[in-house]
């Protein structure tokens, strides 16, 4: 019997930032979409005190792959262990470790290792996994740095906020609006132009202008993964200048009177663009304020339209 043979990758940087701190953002794989370039959605399946089960979708060479992770976490060491229970081709399996190693310095080394067989043996496959880690590791690994070194500012830099709406209709009828963002040119005022494809595997890729309440226009595309009537989750990866991450998660909970519908987002700034794009009085407080109501103000006149829509659909009998 052929084993498949096991290739091995290791990369590191050092962030000026304490330990605590930068195996705090690793530890926290929810946080990952707002902080990690590559990563789009984690959900945590299973939790314990040290170790965790997550489902992960991350772009890798451009398209969205999803897999299973197993994750074992020990702070004392500043170490986690993960490995993929369910990989996506080309990879077979994968397995790795994030290190935290403490320096001198105050500082700390971070080394992220991965060991992987792939699906088969072939050149192609091979060069798509190495291009796949090298790519998302150093991305990884840079903005890990950042986000530590910047971490006494994220508390105001990196913000969530929900608008709900009641709405009087069945809750897959409203998720169906959302989902179908395919005709929100012709039903949504504030867009100005949709780019709209679905992959095999049912990510979706979103691509739209948008018009502010101020009348700018912006163009945002993100892709969505989609759970049928139940929640809608995204992030987008072409932002506006004063963005540093975007993500976000339309959700459909059914109640007597009809669906709770709701729109979170999670907002990440970026400190060093706010006085170049809002001006030289600027603070992080009115570019929160700001980016709050725009994206708030979208929200609201999606779940109204979507609302006065369902609303007054015919029943089928």
């Amino acid at each position: 019997m052929t084993t498949n043979p096991v290739h091995r990758t290791s990369h590191d940087i050092e962030v000026q930032a304490s330990p605590d701190d930068v195996y705090a953002i690793i530890a926290d794989a929810q946080s990952w979409p707002a902080v990690f370039p590559p990563t789009v959605h984690v959900d945590v399946l299973e939790k314990q005190e040290a170790s965790e089960r997550l489902q992960i979708w991350a772009l890798a060479n451009g398209q969205v792959k999803s897999w299973t992770s197993k994750r074992e976490l020990d702070p004392a060491n500043y170490t986690i262990t993960f490995q993929q229970q369910v990989s996506a081709p080309p990879v077979r399996s994968m397995k790795g470790q994030w290190i935290v190693t403490p320096s001198t310095s105050g500082g700390a080394t971070v080394t992220l290792t991965h060991e992987f067989t792939a699906v088969e043996e072939t050149d192609e496959n091979l060069a798509w996994i190495d291009k796949a880690i090298e790519t998302n590791s150093a991305a990884e690994l840079a903005k890990l740095a950042v986000a530590a070194q910047q971490i006494s500012d994220r508390a105001e830099t990196v913000f969530e906020f929900e608008d709900s709406l009641l709405i009087h209709a069945e809750p897959e009828a409203v998720y169906e609006f959302i989902d179908r963002a395919d005709l929100w040119l012709d039903r949504l005022d504030h867009v100005a132009r949709v780019r709209f494809d679905t992959t095999d595997d049912g990510i979706q890729e979103l691509e739209m202008d948008t018009i502010t309440p101020a009348g700018d226009s912006h163009t945002t595309k993100s892709f969505r993964i989609a759970f049928p009537s139940n929640r809608i989750v995204y992030k987008q990866t072409t932002l506006p200048a004063l963005l540093a991450a975007h993500t976000g998660e339309w959700s459909f909970q059914r109640t007597d009177d009809g669906v709770l519908a709701a729109s979170k987002h999670v907002v990440a700034l970026r400190p060093e663009a706010i006085r170049e794009v809002l001006g030289a009085d600027a603070t992080v407080d009115s570019a929160r304020t700001l980016v709050k109501s725009s994206l708030s103000a979208n929200s609201l006149k999606t779940l109204r339209t979507a609302k006065g829509f369902t609303e007054t659909a015919p029943v089928a009998v």
